[in-house]
């Protein structure tokens, strides 16, 4: 059954006007033909008893009319119009029923109450979303319809956030706040940096939905070298350049033509500070639009600020637990999940991988001799040396303790031969400053070649090891392949070039001292090359 509409009450009530007052003459008329037609009375006292039938017939229907289809009609009036401004978010309609009775005084009291119930718990829903998204719902817009359109935001929000908690890695979240920016808001411009505040760096991340490969595309390239060039990173609050285009002087308009771009630039809070910055670009005619979007666009972000900060410090963790604290390189463990990435892009691009197996020659008599600072600082420069003597693409790792391993992506067999000996040229012409003088140090490296020397990645790491131990055995400061006896085709490696050391290497163990105008006398530095040289003896 639905209601009825205002129309048709209208006709209702113009209809009962009628019968009422149609009633009477009908009646009148049937009661002249029942007396004075067919029974041909005509007596007055007939025609008074007819007129005083007529007035209580009259009088009873307009009593009937006014107390009961009245009070009935207006009662329907007032429900559709109070049905009529709750469908429009209005619940301050109230149905007027002032001499309803029974069950119709019933039916408006409740209906009254139902209203005060939805505007009351409205309100509360209201400010409640006023608090959580920083979004004010306008007492003249439809409340109804602004809450709900609300709250399935926040129920839209919390699946975002469900989804990018089970992500892997952070790129995976900066991907669905790109997918949110583009498919929910209608986004195609815009730019996610990533901020770190102790390098004073903001890395892209995305632009313009797509992952960065490239430098910065509406900033400015010093942006990314000097965070603090940028506003909404330096203050931590809101940048709206649609209101105010010149209040950033990092905007750059990367499509000259398009004099009407604007852009708002969102900082995103990780513990306290501005984890990431949201550069949104957008045509000025649509900028009141996305100023009205804003808060929404703010709930997203504030929702993946955590999860972005966790899996950030994850990285980090695992990137600690996979790198050297000291020298940087990777360590054993990174090697052991690195291996099986290399040996299938080495066999799918047909190319082998050299193994260099490489150790400092009498390191443990330097901290002996110089303490642990100076042996930290060897380490440090030695790994130094061995990043700028190999490509990016190879991998250096400290195996532990003064060993070092490197993994060489070779397109012709015996490359690693030549790079071995490149890495020992270099170490012996190396000099470390230390504390009042400076050091140098030689290097013995065993190498091999996966497949040609072993059928198995780790195979080639304990082949070169072997050889390794060859070299060493056989007077350091030189390279063995996997393949040389102990006694044999090894090569004597070429003294290091430049001034001749205090101390040569062989006296010394392959290590030498040199003093540079410290407080040490004579006699200290001979003290000092005595013991290196009874170290090495040892």
């Amino acid at each position: 059954m639905s209601w009825p509409t205002a129309d048709q009450i209208q006709r209702w009530r113009s209809l009962s006007w009628m019968v009422m007052a149609a009633t009477p003459i009908i009646v009148l008329v049937v009661l002249w033909l029942v007396l004075f037609k067919f029974t041909g009375a005509a007596t007055t006292a007939a025609s008074v008893a007819l007129l005083l039938l007529l007035a209580v017939m009259v009088i009873g229907v307009n009593w009937f009319f006014h107390h009961r289809i009245v009070p009935l009609i207006r009662m329907v009036e007032s429900i559709l119009g109070v049905v009529r401004r709750g469908r429009e978010g209005d619940f301050t309609g109230r149905v007027q029923c002032d001499h309803c009775e029974g069950g119709l005084a019933e039916i408006a009291a409740n209906l009254n109450r139902l209203m005060d119930h939805l505007r009351e718990n409205l309100g509360k829903i209201s400010d409640d979303v006023a608090k959580l998204i920083h979004y004010n719902v306008d007492d003249h817009t439809n409340q109804l319809s602004s809450v709900t359109e609300v709250v399935e935001a926040l129920v839209e929000v919390s699946q975002f956030k469900q989804q990018i908690e089970e992500d892997l890695t952070k790129r995976e979240v900066y991907q669905r706040i790109s997918q949110v920016l583009e498919t929910r808001f209608g986004l195609q411009r815009f730019s996610i940096y990533e901020v770190s505040a102790s390098q004073n760096r903001m890395h892209p991340m995305v632009l313009d939905g797509a992952a960065a490969e490239t430098g910065c595309r509406w900033c400015r390239h010093e942006v990314q070298y000097q965070a603090e060039l940028c506003r909404a990173q330096r203050t931590g609050h809101m940048v709206d350049g649609v209101t105010a285009p010149a209040i950033c002087n990092q905007f750059v308009n990367a499509q000259g033509e398009r004099s009407d771009l604007r852009y708002m630039c969102i900082p995103v809070i990780h513990s306290g500070s501005v984890g990431n910055v949201v550069q949104l670009v957008v045509e000025h005619d649509h900028g009141i639009m996305f100023q009205l979007l804003r808060p929404f666009i703010e709930v997203y972000l504030r929702e993946s600020a955590s999860v972005i900060e966790s899996k950030r410090l994850m990285e980090k963790l695992r990137e600690s637990a996979l790198r050297d604290a000291l020298t940087g390189l990777h360590n054993r463990r990174f090697l052991e999940e690195f291996a099986p990435t290399a040996v299938a892009a080495s066999e799918r691009k047909g190319q082998t991988l050299a193994v260099l197996m490489m150790d400092l020659d009498h390191f443990k008599m330097v901290n002996d001799t110089y303490g642990h600072q100076a042996g930290d600082t060897v380490l440090k420069s030695l790994s130094q040396t061995l990043q700028t003597q190999v490509r990016a693409a190879d991998l250096v790792v400290r195996y532990g303790g003064e060993e070092f391993l490197v993994v060489l992506q070779c397109e012709t067999p015996g490359q690693g031969a030549k790079i071995a000996e490149k890495v020992r040229a270099a170490v012996e012409d190396l000099t470390i400053p230390i504390s009042g003088g400076v050091l140098k140090k030689t290097i013995s490296i065993g190498w091999a070649e996966f497949p040609n020397d072993a059928p198995d990645f780790w195979e080639a790491v304990q082949c070169a090891d072997a050889a390794l131990y060859r070299a060493k055995e056989s007077g350091r400061n030189r390279v063995v392949h996997c393949s040389q006896g102990e006694e044999g085709e090894e090569s004597e490696a070429a003294p290091a070039s430049g001034a001749k050391p205090a101390v040569s290497a062989k006296e010394s163990g392959g290590g030498s001292y040199c003093a540079t105008g410290s407080n040490d006398d004579a006699e200290t530095v001979k003290t000092k090359v005595e013991a290196l040289s009874k170290a090495s003896t040892h």
